[in-house]
């Protein structure tokens, strides 16, 4: 008996700890948690694409390379639209007010994708292209969605008046 009271206490313990941690009872069988499965996004229409990723300095510290501050902006992009490879340049132009300059060229299927912008701080500047690129991206994918709208309604008009 004292081996079953044991056992009681174990399996309460257990409990507790599971509704102490706010997961639902659903999820924990015989004290062991079982993890939900995370969310998937369906980014299945689009294949993942090794991106080649090339920065140009000018002007600037090299430290800003090892920082690679569009990266996270351009694998955001990739999933939009696959990205076979981007051209970065940064530069510092003293003379000029803004002084940063951030221009890109992604090779996409189809037209490539070009954008720059100009700030006086550099995070700005790359804000600011990474905003064009993704405005481009969208405008595209927009004027595609229209044209193949397009084709259905003509499509169902000439099966109509057949």
């Amino acid at each position: 008996m004292a081996h079953s009271s044991l056992d009681e206490n174990s399996r309460a313990t257990k409990e507790e700890r599971v509704r102490a941690a706010g997961i639902p009872p659903a999820l924990a069988r015989n004290g062991v948690v079982q993890q939900p499965m995370p969310a998937v996004r369906d980014d299945s229409h689009i294949e993942p694409i090794n991106m080649n990723i090339q920065y140009r300095l000018r002007d600037l510290d090299p430290r800003v390379v090892a920082e690679r501050p569009l990266d996270h902006h351009l694998e955001h992009l990739n999933r939009l639209m696959p990205i076979s490879s981007a051209q970065v340049v940064l530069e510092h132009q003293r003379n000029a007010a803004p002084a940063f300059c951030a221009s890109v060229d992604l090779a996409v299927p189809g037209p490539d994708i070009h954008a720059a912008a100009r700030d006086h701080t550099l995070e700005a500047a790359v804000l600011k292209v990474a905003r064009r690129l993704e405005e481009q991206i969208e405008a595209r994918q927009n004027r595609q969605q229209l044209r193949l709208k397009d084709r259905e309604q003509c499509r169902r008009v000439q099966s109509t008046n057949k």
